[in-house]
């Protein structure tokens, strides 16, 4: 780093995630950012991280409202605190109060990653989940018509059958016929 380079802010927003981007950006301006880079709100997708990593260097500053913007696993999010020290730059998250300039103690880093993993994770499937539907892929449980209810209450009252031959009979799971018949 030269003498006559400037340490830049930077601010790394995730559109609408973890709270909206208004809010987010507002938060991150706050302290002094420099430049800002809006992600996409799709977890899989970290265009904008690419190019601000590649742009982070000895001395700047990264300011994220929540680590949860980052959107990654703990390995992946290991990699990011990795290159971000590596670099000797600082990582400052609002809702955290986190300063990768401080020290924190070995469990509050372990129930931070443990809470990040969980809720990244969980938007990750939320969106998968969107998109399987937007697809056309029907999710759960398929519905039974009432054609198939009828023959599995019939079939228990008047034939005697055991649950498992009633669902072979009507092609159905045992589950399905135990509901049906309680």
């Amino acid at each position: 780093m030269g003498l006559l380079s400037k340490m830049t802010k930077f601010g790394y927003v995730r559109k609408d995630y973890p709270d909206e981007t208004l809010s987010q950006v507002k938060n991150i301006m706050e302290y002094g950012c420099d430049e800002l880079f809006i992600e996409n709100s799709d977890l899989t997708l970290d265009k904008e991280l690419f190019i601000l990593m590649n742009r982070l260097s000895q001395g700047d500053t990264l300011v994220v409202s929540s680590l949860l913007v980052f959107g990654k696993s703990s390995s992946e999010f290991h990699d990011i605190i990795s290159s971000i020290i590596q670099k000797k730059a600082e990582l400052i998250s609002i809702k955290e109060k986190i300063n990768t300039k401080q020290t924190y103690s070995f469990q509050t880093v372990l129930k931070l990653l443990d809470m990040v993993n969980k809720e990244v994770t969980s938007k990750k499937i939320k969106q998968q989940l969107m998109r399987l539907r937007e697809n056309g892929k029907q999710l759960g449980r398929p519905t039974v018509d009432q054609g198939t209810i009828d023959m599995i209450k019939f079939l228990r009252k008047n034939k005697q059958l055991n649950l498992r031959q009633i669902a072979e009979k009507c092609d159905v799971s045992i589950g399905t016929v135990h509901k049906y018949v309680s």
